[in-house]
């Protein structure tokens, strides 16, 4: 529902993005928008490019059962 709404919003021509405030690593305010960009990139590849684990965890099969 919220996307079909977002999608009539913009189809009516009175969508408005708020973005909130973006701000650098050191908390200083990002007001160009290609910097505003950049960071967001960077915090998102932080995010998601993180080290694997180190240990794996023991899966044990399970039992199948052929008896229905």
């Amino acid at each position: 529902m919220k996307e079909l709404y977002g999608t009539t919003k913009k189809l009516a021509g009175k969508f408005k993005q708020n973005s909130g405030p973006v701000r650098d690593k050191n908390g200083n305010m990002l007001t160009n928008k290609e910097d505003q960009l950049k960071r967001w990139a960077e915090h998102f590849e932080e995010l998601l490019n993180r080290p694997a684990h180190e240990e794996t965890a023991e899966i044990v099969p399970a039992e199948t059962s052929l008896d229905k």
